[in-house]
């Protein structure tokens, strides 16, 4: 898994992102982080060909996996 902080919040990846969702929320709740907005975004198939054909840039989702978005809005 990967974090990432953004302008818009964190930006997290994970290779089977809908498995680990639960765990994900019990750890920003301890953290008192408040979640605004959450998406998952799957690979398309572009992105998949793409991946296997080893081009660097796999698409406009910019993401090879799923990729989950949450907003931090305020500690």
């Amino acid at each position: 898994m990967a974090i990432e902080r953004t302008a818009d919040g964190l930006t997290i990846e994970a290779d089977n992102v809908r498995s680990v969702t639960s765990d994900l929320f019990t750890e920003l709740a301890a953290a008192t982080i408040t979640i605004t907005d959450f998406d998952i975004q799957s690979p398309t198939l572009d992105d998949v060909f793409l991946t296997l054909a080893g081009e660097d840039d796999v698409g406009a989702n910019g993401a090879a996996s799923d990729a989950v978005r949450a907003q931090e809005a305020s500690r």
